[in-house]
């Protein structure tokens, strides 16, 4: 645990690669959650897709990210995103994971999910374009972040 004399500004440590979509309000939230996250758990990023934007709109993007934000909570808890719209924070990365796939199984964001990239040529009348890009941040220490792309997240199976 930090204290007040041993604070780490996140702003440093927040991956540009990351995070080059984010408003500067959104990256104040973003910084927040990190600071906040335990050693050791998962915060998922999603960085939004342009092109999925484009063919199915701004508001059903919203919606998508308000979903990876309360699915499976109890009403009054707080939203996993803590209203950033972009990162959400998970116990452990068996919830993450459990999380996306149930949102995937029972279609709760339609067209989110899209066919990979190499199979797309086979599959012309499936959706081709996914909701964003999925980034993985673990706070390894106070000082440390680890982070990647997860390239499957939002691929159909």
């Amino acid at each position: 645990m930090t204290t007040s004399t041993d604070k780490v500004d996140f702003s440093d440590l927040l991956p540009q690669e990351v995070f080059s979509f984010a408003s500067r309000d959104q990256l104040k939230k973003c910084k927040s959650i990190l600071e906040n996250t335990e050693e050791g758990d998962p915060a998922l990023v999603i960085s939004p897709n342009q092109a999925w934007i484009n063919q199915h709109n701004f508001p059903s993007y919203t919606a998508a990210m308000n979903t990876f934000a309360t699915f499976n909570l109890v009403q009054n808890q707080q939203p996993r995103d803590g209203n950033s719209g972009c990162i959400f924070n998970f116990r452990d990365m068996a919830e993450l994971y459990q999380i996306r796939d149930a949102i995937k199984e029972q279609n709760l964001i339609p067209n989110s999910f899209s066919v990979p990239p190499s199979l797309r040529n086979f599959h012309p009348n499936m959706q081709q374009e996914p909701l964003g890009k999925a980034w993985i941040i673990v706070k390894i220490n106070p000082t440390k972040l680890d982070f990647g792309e997860d390239l499957n997240f939002f691929n159909l199976s």
